[in-house]
């Protein structure tokens, strides 16, 4: 079962990894097309194919942990001071 555990964890971090990377490969296509005018080919269906890829890599760790997955909204400590200052 570790062996398995270890397993489903490496492959959700190579999932993480390559939706980063195809995070910032669509980011220089979109900020190239627009300041410099040139475009990474192929960009749109790369994306598809390697987010579809990176979410299947995850599904090993879900299967793993049962249960839904832990959601919470960080908490704004200090927010009504620090917008309390302002006129």
């Amino acid at each position: 079962m570790r062996q398995l555990d270890l397993l489903a964890k490496t492959c959700a971090v190579l999932g993480g990894a390559l939706l980063t990377v195809i995070t910032l490969m669509t980011c220089v296509s979109v900020i190239g097309r627009n300041t410099v005018g040139w475009t990474i080919v192929g960009d749109f269906e790369l994306t598809g194919a390697v987010a579809g890829a990176g979410i299947a890599l995850f599904l090993p760790y879900c299967q793993l942990k049962p249960g839904p997955a832990p959601t919470r909204a960080p908490r704004l400590t200090g927010w009504g001071r620090c917008c309390s200052r302002w006129p």
